[in-house]
């Protein structure tokens, strides 16, 4: 199971509060290292994560309510 999949049943089991919490920290965690870098190509990785991270958010969130 990906880790994904994992927040997506405890959003199932009850915790959205604790996994949308969770994401939404990381989400910035990588905002905040994206502004902080200054290699371009890290930069680009963390643009793509950022934006992977943002769909699977918007799916819990949607899952949730």
């Amino acid at each position: 199971m990906t880790r994904f999949e994992k927040d997506l049943q405890r959003v199932i089991d009850g915790d959205e509060i604790e996994v949308i919490t969770e994401r939404r920290n990381e989400i910035q965690a990588l905002k905040d290292e994206l502004g902080r870098c200054k290699n371009n190509f890290r930069s680009e990785c963390l643009a793509q994560e950022i934006a992977s991270r943002r769909n699977e958010f918007s799916l819990i969130i949607n899952r949730a309510v």
